[in-house]
């Protein structure tokens, strides 16, 4: 009668701390939280032969968890496929009044090169304000049907990799060169820069709940223990 009596107590024993580890482990895990780092940048214009409108852009890369300085470079990520990757927003006005944007990109012919991104200390360009630039050379190609023509016309954007630098050094940024030729309207060449607007880093934490009733079930268990061991 007495080691049938100890043997739930044990089992009843074992069973709580299985209970109570595992939920432990599942919340240290659901409080694990992701950082993401988020930069925008616009379209700084220096000149365009379009002639129809000022040019405008906007460029949105979402960086690595190590990116903490809008001073950064990511290092090189592998290929020109894995630094797209990050690229998550994307729109363009040409002089010409055209507009294109990331669903138009032709993302397997389009490249970084090399395959990293990489911002310049705070610093001025020629015809620019003060900021953080762009230097890392890329090419994005697209294309996109406008009215009045049923053919797709061809665009590209193209950054020239400039050089960071020091703190005490400036940064050498080259110029971007954005061109596009369509079958309908003027073609346009704009010569400019990406300064950045905006820099933030948002923490994603895993919701908990799906660990609680676990947690819960080893408490109790643990409770009722110890109410039987005082009766």
């Amino acid at each position: 009668m007495l080691a049938s009596r100890r043997f739930p107590r044990v089992r009843n024993t074992i069973f709580a701390l299985c209970a109570l580890t595992a939920a432990a482990g599942a919340s240290l895990v659901s409080t694990v939280a992701s950082a993401t780092t988020v930069a925008t940048f616009e379209w700084v214009s220096t000149s365009s032969s379009g002639g129809v409108t000022t040019p405008t852009g906007s460029l949105t890369l979402s960086l690595p968890d190590s990116i903490t300085s809008q001073t950064f470079n990511t290092g090189s990520l592998g290929s020109s496929a894995n630094a797209l990757a990050l690229l998550t927003s994307f729109s363009y006005t040409y002089g010409n009044g055209l507009s294109v944007g990331l669903t138009n990109l032709n993302l397997t012919s389009s490249s970084v090169n090399p395959a990293q991104w990489i911002t310049s200390y705070s610093t001025n360009t020629n015809g620019a304000a003060t900021g953080f630039y762009l230097l890392a050379g890329f090419q994005l190609n697209g294309s996109k049907v406008f009215p009045g023509d049923s053919r797709a016309a061809n665009f590209q954007l193209s950054n020239s990799a400039g050089i960071q630098n020091g703190p005490s050094g400036p940064s050498i940024i080259g110029a971007a060169s954005n061109n596009m030729t369509p079958f309908v309207g003027p073609a346009t060449v704009d010569a400019g820069y990406w300064r950045m607007t905006s820099f933030q880093t948002a923490v994603n934490p895993v919701p908990l709940p799906a660990a609680l009733p676990m947690l819960l079930s080893g408490l109790l268990g643990f409770g009722g223990l110890t109410l039987r061991r005082r009766r």
